[in-house]
Order: C-alpha cells, then sequence, then structure tokens
C-alpha cells in the first residue's frame, strides 16, 4: 500500500499547482490590467456585507441568496472564469509577458467583448442590489394590463420617494427604505374616479407634510413619489404643489375592484 502522505505531498507538488497554475496566470494579468480592483471598487457598495451594514431592514434570506448568486466563491474567481472563457489558454500565456497597453491593444476586439462582460456582471448586481434595498420581489409576468402585479415590495403603507431608471420596467425602480409619508399621516382616505373610467386613490395632509412634499419639489421638481399598501405598487407620480385642505389623487392603474381594497386597508391603516 503506498504511503498516503508521500501521495498526498505528491499531489501538493504537481497536482495541486498544476490544476491552479492557470487561475495563478490569469489572476497577475488582471491585476496588471488593473480590473480585480477596479471592479471590487465599483461594487464596494453593493456587496453583501455593506448592504447588511447599511440596510438593516434587509431580507436576510434574501441577502444570502444574492451573495450566493454573485459573489461566491469569491469576486476575484468569478472574474478569471469570465476571462478565461473568453481568451484561449495561447492568448493568456502571451499576456504574462505584454504590457497593459499591449493586452488590450492586440486583443482589442476580445477584450471590448471582456469590458461589455463586465458592464452586465455589475448591472446584474447593482439591479439586484436595488431590488433588495426596495424590498421588490417578482411574483409572476408583467402585464401591460395591470403592470404593478407581477411584483411585490416588503414595505410598510405609506408614501415615498422613488427613482425611476426604465418607466417600462417599474421592478427596478429604486425605492428609499424609509417612507416619506408613513399610513398614519394620510388622513381622508377615500376610493376617487379621477377621470372617467379611472380610478385611483386620494388622501389629505398636515401642514408640515405639505411642507416637506413643497421642498422636495424645490429642490427637485422631477421628484417621483409612489403609493405603496399592502406591499403593492399602488401609484407613481411626480411630485406636485398640494393645498391644504384638498385632496391629493393618485390615479392607479390597477382594477377597480383592486383600487377599492387598497383604499379600505390605507384607511383602515391609519
Amino acid at each position: 500500500m503506498k504511503n498516503p502522505m508521500i501521495l498526498l505531498i505528491f499531489l501538493s507538488l504537481f497536482g495541486c499547482d498544476a490544476a491552479s497554475q492557470d487561475e495563478v496566470n490569469t489572476k497577475a494579468i488582471l491585476q496588471k490590467l488593473g480590473v480585480l480592483e477596479q471592479f471590487q471598487q465599483a461594487v464596494k457598495d453593493i456587496n453583501p456585507t455593506a448592504l447588511k451594514e447599511k440596510y438593516k431592514s434587509i431580507n436576510q434570506q434574501d441577502l444570502q441568496a444574492y451573495e450566493e448568486k454573485f459573489f461566491k466563491p469569491s469576486m476575484d474567481s468569478l472574474l478569471i472564469n469570465k476571462f478565461e472563457s473568453i481568451f484561449s489558454e495561447k492568448e493568456i500565456s502571451k499576456m504574462q509577458h505584454q504590457t497593459s497597453e499591449e493586452i488590450m491593444s492586440k486583443h482589442s476586439k476580445k477584450y471590448e467583448l471582456f469590458e461589455y462582460e463586465l458592464e452586465i456582471m455589475y448591472d446584474e448586481r447593482y439591479l439586484d442590489a436595488q431590488r433588495l434595498i426596495s424590498g421588490v420581489k417578482e411574483i409572476g409576468k408583467p402585464d401591460q394590463a395591470n403592470p404593478f402585479a407581477f411584483f411585490t415590495i416588503e414595505k410598510p403603507n405609506g408614501v415615498y420617494h422613488v427613482e425611476i431608471y426604465d418607466s417600462q420596467m417599474p421592478q427596478n425602480s429604486k425605492f428609499n427604505p424609509e417612507p416619506l409619508l408613513p399610513a398614519h399621516h394620510l388622513s381622508q382616505v377615500e376610493f376617487v374616479e379621477v377621470a372617467p373610467y379611472s380610478f385611483g386613490i386620494s388622501f389629505q395632509l398636515a401642514d408640515g407634510d405639505i411642507k416637506k412634499i413643497d421642498q422636495l419639489k424645490s429642490e427637485d421638481p422631477k421628484t417621483v413619489l409612489a403609493l405603496i399598501v399592502d406591499q403593492h405598487l399602488v401609484s407613481i407620480r411626480q411630485i406636485d404643489l398640494i393645498q391644504a385642505g384638498k385632496a391629493y389623487h393618485w390615479y392607479s392603474p390597477w382594477p377597480e375592484k383592486n383600487i377599492k381594497e387598497f383604499a379600505f386597508a390605507l384607511k383602515n391603516d391609519l
């Protein structure tokens, strides 16, 4: 029987080194190109540790799934794998003796593809991070007839400041972690017909909240607000000046039956 210790030594000297040599070489090349440091810097605010520290309300199971999906086994390993999927072993071997400028010029077409893939990698992580922060979860497929029905938002009822990146993809909007106006700040909540065959919810605000809205509008007239009820996006609208004692009308694309239910839920959350 062979001595297991000798076998382990043999593997450590030959097998393990051979298996990891390509990765070591590729890592050195990516370090030379500045890719590893630059990408780590790009995702520093959306890596799992940063999200956990900054946003205490994030669902921990969702955060763990995000980490497993986008940051395991490690960011460096993912970048190395992506690089090796685009460049051949022969090309990578030559790059060890080339400057960063030579690598980018001699392999310009493939390097442009690699940069494009890096953009995709970043965008995927950024969008999922924003969904984690916003509490967005897709529960179905998009439907133009009812554009807010296929996702939920795990937030208390209220009015939220929101950043919209694509009006056709509301699930990718960034909703502030805390409500601008919690549900108990909304009074005289009613289901309303805002226009013929168009329905929504109206409510009134106290003077202090009206001043808060006016201040936001003065800082950025294009500020967008969202009304969330029962973990559903009910309405999105651009900020507007509000008069004391006047109802604030929010049109909603939801069916009339659902809007009535949302109005009832909001009224009973005061």
